[in-house]
């Protein structure tokens, strides 16, 4: 259980970073001059040795639980037979072309498409992997879900991080796409909850460890929530966020992101 927890966090870690940096990069929210370049490639370098690390734990997590026979035949089996192989063969492709590109350099565009294979493999595991009711609209709105939270926090990591991060014009072009992205993660996220709970009834839901770390999440996500619309509003009256308060607003989302971990470990009532 401490593997895959651990294994998902850093996952969702690195996603998010680089998925923020791509958006930073294509949305020209950062002039090259408002980057500290060293500092962020490390971060990237870190993100995607992170994601590595993460895919290979889940790997040899999977190989433990469904006792897999030592010859390479069964690995090949369940890598292509099933639908965790399959959803974690795309997601490892991804990751490491995504490392290989951050490495050895290429056009942001084409890191973009690698960062989006990732998002869309990562909405292909878990429990949208799982619903053989609307497989596709799961997977698609959990692909949808991980890039807004990518756009959002991510952004915002490299945005606070700018060597000139007092600069109005910059953080007006990153809310511009913070408002738009979050709705989106709000969106994304009812629609998932609904699809693994919709034929659950209040008290299973109130009654499963599913449901009550459901509730930590939306709690802790709310005041993410409340700490963008403060920093929007501050932003409105000629002011910039505090770095203490955007501090604060990542603190919370970690904290999303590991009681995330541990959700998507857990059956929903009725599983």
């Amino acid at each position: 259980m401490l593997i895959a927890v651990v294994a998902k966090l850093l996952l969702y870690l690195g996603a998010t970073v680089v998925m923020g940096d791509a958006t930073v990069r294509v949305r020209r929210v950062l002039p090259d001059d408002a980057r500290d370049h060293r500092r962020d490639g490390q971060l990237l370098r870190l993100a995607w040795c992170g994601m590595l690390v993460s895919v290979a734990m889940l790997f040899a997590k999977q190989a433990v639980d469904m006792e897999f026979a030592t010859s390479l035949d069964a690995v090949r089996v369940v890598l292509t037979k099933t639908t965790w192989g399959l959803g974690w063969s795309m997601l490892a492709a991804f990751v490491v072309l995504g490392t290989a590109l951050q490495v050895f350099g290429s056009s942001e565009w084409t890191r973009a498409l690698a960062i989006t294979g990732v998002a869309i493999s990562l909405g292909g595991l878990g429990h949208a992997a799982a619903d053989e009711t609307w497989p596709v609209l799961s997977r698609v709105n959990d692909a949808l879900h991980v890039l807004g939270v990518g756009v959002w926090i991510g952004g915002l990591v490299f945005v606070s991080r700018a060597i000139t991060a007092n600069r109005g014009d910059i953080w007006a072009r990153f809310s511009a796409l913070a408002t738009i992205a979050a709705p989106i993660v709000v969106l994304t996220g009812f629609v998932a909850s609904f699809l693994r709970l919709r034929d659950a009834s209040l008290g299973a839901i109130f009654a499963s460890d599913y449901g009550r770390l459901l509730l930590l999440k939306i709690g802790l996500a709310i005041v993410v929530l409340v700490y963008g619309a403060a920093h929007r509003r501050r932003l409105h009256k000629c002011g910039i966020p505090t770095g203490r308060s955007v501090r604060n607003e990542l603190w919370f989302a970690l904290a999303v992101f590991a009681a995330t971990s541990v959700l998507t470990g857990s059956a929903p009532p009725g599983e």
